[in-house]
């Protein structure tokens, strides 16, 4: 199998990621907003 290296923003819900050897289904993902500091 080939392996790609790719961006975050990339990932899309459904897709398959290799993490520390192991590979995964992403399920969900959710972001955040950066929050106001002072």
């Amino acid at each position: 199998m080939a392996t790609k290296v790719v961006e975050i923003k990339t990932l899309k819900q459904g897709k398959y990621l290799v993490l520390d050897g192991e590979a995964s289904k992403i399920t969900s993902i959710s972001t955040s907003s950066p929050g106001k500091h002072g």
